[in-house]
């Protein structure tokens, strides 16, 4: 077991998984009052390599065979880790839904026998779940992983916790706190020698980056990030956000092919059993859409936006529903169909502010605006004009401060005199 815990450490966690197989043969031979924790400690290990190497369904079926003992052994110091370890293998598979459902087991488990650092474990499985189901309960239960797991020696799960609440501050669009907790994520990973840790961090700093403006910053962190990166899983999501930094940026020639190689590394992730792939693969596909518009392309990229709101639409994930929107209403803006841009860009303004995604749904203004002044809906294209600008001020986002305010002139719209009529009852523009 010593060996197998230097080489997952080590992140050689093909060797750790086979130290870990070898090992449960020992675990008959142990005298019975020792056998049932030591073979669930074994799994958790077992189940936790696994997902290093992206076979987190072989990974969840294992610790399906495990669920009648602990409901035998009913020892909420079992039972707490191990559903912890179901709700966090769940989500990797991208079942969020059921993921938080076992998440709050663990916590009840955990708190049934006042094991704290399993209750900060299932809070920061609970966090990272709001963040891909869109809520932004995800915060709370992000700093309540990082007060809990602070009085532990648990580092490595301290730096996850960080990095959730990362995640869903940067959801809100609350940059500044967010890009704090991912250096606190890096730090973690850098004093504990750990560069997945490290490499998750500036992954993510670089998408806060790249989404404020920011994409020569952004484009630097990401390769970093893809360099550090030591196992499949790290190198997929590397991948990805160097796809995604890519895409802000806006250069169709070179965001193109990192976007598709990214695809495919998500998917065949997906057939090695799955790493939330599909939500991922949701996104990509949505500024896949876009760049290949940007290139002229219209046919693909109209096949690609509508695939991306199918996935969308079918994994629930409000961020890719507003960006699957978005990418259609760039293509109906193209085609000179403003009324069907409108709703395109209204209803991705409404799924963005429905999941309190800020920053995209002001970005996403920007777009409407534009799209209800080439109709000849002035007063309307200076609401949203306006709501995106104040939205960015809040935000403290100076580049898309300046931006909405050059769009107003360029379109000849007044911004700070600007007093909203009320909205007709049938209106299909978003209001708040």
């Amino acid at each position: 077991m010593r060996l197998a815990g230097r080489a997952a450490r080590s992140y050689a966690s093909e060797e750790a998984v086979r130290i870990l197989q070898d090992a449960r043969a020992w675990i008959d031979r142990l005298p019975a009052d020792q056998r049932d924790r030591r073979q669930l400690d074994l799994v958790s290990r077992l189940a936790h390599c696994l997902l290093f190497l992206g076979r987190s369904a072989e990974a969840r079926e294992l610790l399906g065979k495990e669920e009648a003992r602990i409901e035998r052994l009913r020892d909420p110091s079992l039972s707490g880790p191990f559903y912890f370890w179901v709700s966090y293998t769940d989500a990797n598979l991208g079942h969020a839904e059921r993921a938080a459902q076992a998440a709050l087991r663990a916590l009840e488990e955990a708190a049934r026998c006042g094991d704290q650092t399993t209750m900060g474990l299932a809070n920061c499985s609970l966090s990272r779940n709001s963040y891909w189901l869109g809520r932004s309960d995800g915060i709370a239960q992000g700093r309540q992983a990082v007060a809990l797991l602070e009085r532990t020696e648990e580092r490595w799960w301290l730096g996850q916790s960080y990095l959730a609440l990362g995640l869903n501050l940067y959801h809100i669009g609350d940059f500044m706190p967010a890009l704090e907790a991912l250096e606190h994520t890096r730090e973690i990973g850098e004093a504990i020698g750990d560069t997945r840790l490290q490499s998750q961090a500036v992954g993510n700093m670089s998408r806060v980056h790249s989404l404020r403006g920011e994409h020569e910053t952004g484009l630097a962190l990401a390769q970093r990030g893809l360099e550090l990166a030591p196992d499949p899983v790290s190198r997929a999501l590397g991948l990805v956000h160097m796809a995604l930094a890519e895409w802000e940026n806006g250069d169709s020639k070179q965001a193109i092919p990192v976007l598709e190689k990214a695809l495919a590394q998500t998917q065949f992730l997906r057939g090695r059993g799955g790493y939330v792939s599909r939500q991922v693969d949701a996104l990509l596909t949505s500024g896949l859409s876009e760049m290949h518009l940007h290139a002229g392309d219209l046919s693909q990229a109209t096949q690609l936006a509508q695939k991306a709101q199918s996935t969308a639409a079918e994994i629930k994930w409000p961020v890719a529903m507003g960006y699957a929107e978005r990418a259609l209403g760039a293509i109906a803006r193209t085609q000179g169909d403003f009324a069907q841009a409108r709703s395109y860009f209204s209803r991705s303004v409404k799924i963005f502010a429905g999941a309190d995604t800020r920053f995209q749904a002001a970005r996403a203004r920007l777009l409407l605006a534009e799209a209800l002044h080439a109709g000849g809906e002035q007063t309307s294209a200076s609401f949203q004009l306006k709501e995106a600008r104040d939205a960015f001020r809040l935000l403290r986002v100076p580049l898309y401060v300046e931006r909405a305010e050059r769009l107003a002139k360029d379109l000849g719209l007044a911004l700070d005199d600007f007093v909203p009529p009320a909205p007709p009852a049938n209106s299909l523009i978003p209001r708040d």
